[in-house]
């Protein structure tokens, strides 16, 4: 989660159209989010979604030279992506 992903979870989080909100973070962030979103699963490492059927769709919010290699990955699993650009 990079600077706009903070943005993303408070969004996530006040809409009524997602069932559930898993995020991975850095661990030494993980306090502060989990304070002000407790009810988001907090995970550190995306791969763990692979594995996870009933994933609808990811939002990447990380690092630009992260965006194609992670969001290539979801796409190959069939996943829906967006991807938080500047």
């Amino acid at each position: 989660m990079g600077y706009w992903g903070p943005n993303l979870v408070r969004n996530f989080v006040q809409s009524n159209q997602v069932r559930q909100l898993i995020c991975v973070i850095c661990i030494k962030k993980t306090g502060s989010h989990k304070e002000l979103y407790p009810s988001v699963e907090v995970l550190s490492d995306y791969r763990i979604f692979f594995s996870m059927s009933d994933l609808d769709g990811v939002a990447i919010a990380t690092p630009v030279k992260t965006h194609y290699p992670i969001a290539k990955e979801f796409l190959d699993q069939g996943k829906h992506v967006f991807v938080e650009s500047p």
